[in-house]
């Protein structure tokens, strides 16, 4: 398995000819995800949503965090290298955040 190759911008990233949604280890605690930033209905949120249901897989990013009060989360997220592929579940996402449960780590990139 290749190193994942993201481009700038988006929120998806290649390995091995598969495209992966990236979510951010800020969001993780332990094997739950809980991004409070999901904004459902507006620009890219839905896709992204779409493909991690679709395809029960994401790809966990590192991230620098700085203090952002405009933003829903209160933070801005900036990638930092590709941590690991996940295989996920339970995916609901509404107006609170966007969460899911990580169930096995496929790949892990060191």
């Amino acid at each position: 398995m290749t190193y994942p190759k993201g481009h700038r911008g988006s929120w998806f990233a290649d390995v091995d000819g598969e495209s992966l949604p990236c979510v951010w280890v800020h969001w993780k605690n332990s094997l739950r995800y809980n991004d409070r930033g999901h904004l459902p209905g507006i620009g890219r949120w839905p896709r992204f949503v779409n493909a991690i249901e679709d395809g029960g897989k994401v790809l966990l990013t590192g991230n620098t965090v700085t203090n952002a009060p405009g933003y829903k989360s209160g933070v801005a997220l900036a990638r930092k290298g590709y941590l690991s592929i996940w295989e996920v579940d339970s995916v609901e996402a509404d107006d609170a955040s966007l969460r899911f449960e990580f169930l096995r780590r496929l790949k892990r990139f060191d």
